[in-house]
């Protein structure tokens, strides 16, 4: 499951740029139920699917689950659905709000399920099957109640653009249309769809910015495969039985939840009180020009917000990304737009205080996550409260990954039109790190370790998250702007001279030289050109 998440995630996420993210919302969540479903089915009639393979057929939930992307799927949707309808900028308080209403779920869960099975029955089918049943309701609810956030003009738009630019690609390459190439051809093409998106991560000339971010995220999922196994680890040191388990779930679950719905909000609500440049306009011209960027939302291209947006403080930084500004309506794409020089600098400045702002609020909360592990490593061999105490820093490290998410979003060079695809993209590396290659590692290091030094597994994971730091250091809101020396040619002095031989008057005129070394034009107004 977690192979073929990692391999149609992202394409999912591209779909919902085109077609919506409800409808893919709805998707993931059908191939998320379908796996409860196939457990019911075959728990219920095992004696009747024999012939069919028995037990065997479980493994049907997990790959329609994957072929559907599943809980990756649905959470790219969900953060590309809040990166519609949020204003542009800094998102962090969104997607942390968002991932803390998760994690509120992920500490109820198991407090619903024992209750659940208190007071009804003890068959444990009875939790898949109320699980089925609210899967079911979020469809439909996905499906017929929740408003779509892309307007039908706006994805007309986007097809009409991407079969212009197939039109255009097959006329400068005849070689590529279709009864022109092999079968082989046509299938590298479709394998190659799945893995577009993380194309976005690729570095842009000097831009590295985006390809740091991912490599950031990326090492940083890489830890979550400890999860499982710091209840294992308490087991073995401690003897910590079920309850115990339960209660520490219950614990790390709240405090994530408050951290993310109560803190990262309070510390971005002050942040933008105390950082961001927000400069009411000076005169009206000036604040319908305002309204008009602000209502144009991620159609702003970068090239006219850098060009505009040089404030005489910031004369050689550009930022490449939409100005992070309140959206009044959602306009149609590719709207064209002027911009004064005074407000898209102002722009540019809370743009670059957004960057700022996530990409400070991720290295944060990576180094405390950092440290919890080191201190796992070295004090949670006294007690088992100094472990619990220890690994509940994670819980405040949790804002990683909201924040490089946003972060991502104000880099991109065309978030309007990607911003499904690069959160498509962050959820195949989630599912690439902690569904495959995380449990395998971290699985492996611990059977060999957990007689000698068991604590191995968590000094791996704070040097992996010290990685994970280091290369976020390296992100720089902006980018320098090299500024190329011309070699200026000067022309020939030009001064007009009067008839008995007295100068009246003497200009200079300097001028670019034509291929002769003389001047191609003379402006007016200067008299004629005599030479010294």
């Amino acid at each position: 499951m977690g192979t073929l998440s990692a391999l149609t995630t992202g394409w999912w996420g591209g779909i919902s740029d085109r077609f919506g993210r409800t409808k893919v919302m709805a998707v993931g969540l059908v191939g998320y139920l379908f796996t409860d479903f196939m457990f019911i089915i075959v728990a219920r009639n095992a004696r009747w699917l024999v012939p069919f393979g028995g037990h065997h057929i479980l493994i049907l939930g997990p790959i329609m689950e994957g072929l559907a992307g599943g809980f990756s799927t649905v959470a790219a949707a969900v953060n590309a659905y809040v990166s519609d309808v949020t204003a542009h900028g800094s998102r962090s308080n969104a997607f942390s709000t968002f991932q803390g209403i998760l994690f509120i779920g992920v500490a109820a869960g198991p407090a619903f399920s024992s209750i659940l099975l208190k007071w009804t029955t003890p068959d444990i089918l009875v939790i898949f099957t109320v699980s089925v049943l609210i899967s079911l309701v979020n469809t439909a609810y996905a499906l017929f109640l929740m408003p779509e956030s892309l307007t039908g003009e706006i994805r007309e738009e986007r097809e009409r653009k991407r079969k212009a630019e197939i039109e255009e690609h097959l006329t400068t390459h005849p070689s590529h249309s279709a009864p022109h190439r092999s079968w082989w051809a046509r299938m590298k093409a479709r394998v190659a769809d799945f893995f577009e998106p993380a194309a976005l991560f690729l570095p842009q000339g000097n831009d590295w910015r985006l390809t740091l971010v991912g490599v950031s995220f990326f090492v940083c999922f890489l830890t979550v495969g400890l999860y499982p196994l710091k209840l294992l680890y308490a087991e073995h040191r401690f003897g910590w039985d079920s309850v115990d388990m339960g209660s520490y779930l219950t614990l790390v679950g709240t405090l994530r939840a408050v951290h993310l719905l109560v803190i990262i909000p309070a510390i971005g609500s002050v942040a933008i009180k105390l950082f961001k440049p927000v400069h009411a306009p000076t005169d009206t011209a000036e604040s319908a020009t305002q309204n008009n960027i602000s209502s144009s939302g991620p159609s702003v291209s970068s090239e006219v917000l850098a060009s505009a947006a040089r404030p005489p403080a910031a004369a050689s930084l550009v930022s490449t990304g939409s100005p992070a500004s309140s959206r009044q309506s959602t306009p149609k794409p590719g709207m064209p737009f002027r911009a004064s020089e005074p407000t898209a600098a102002r722009l540019s400045k809370q743009m670059l205080a957004d960057v700022r702002f996530d990409l400070n609020l991720a290295r944060f909360s990576l180094a405390i996550d950092s440290l919890g592990y080191f201190l796992v490593v070295f004090v949670s061999k006294s007690s088992s409260r100094a472990f619990v105490l220890a690994t509940l820093l994670s819980a405040f490290g949790s804002g990683s990954a909201p924040a490089m998410q946003s972060a991502s979003l104000c880099l991109l060079k065309n978030p309007s039109e990607d911003s499904g695809k690069l959160l498509g993209a962050f959820s195949m590396i989630q599912a690439t790190a902690a569904f495959i290659i995380s449990p395998l590692v971290f699985g492996l290091m611990y059977s060999e370790t957990v007689r000698t030094f068991p604590e191995a597994m968590f000094l791996c994971g704070g040097i992996l998250l010290a990685v994970s730091f280091t290369a976020l250091i390296l992100v720089r809101p902006a980018l320098p702007i090299k500024k190329r020396k011309r070699p200026i040619r000067r022309g020939r002095s030009t001064r007009t001279k009067a008839l008995g031989g007295s100068v009246e008057r003497v200009r200079f005129v300097r001028h670019q030289a034509g291929p002769s070394g003389l001047s191609n034009s003379l402006p007016t107004g200067y008299g004629t050109e005599d030479e010294v």
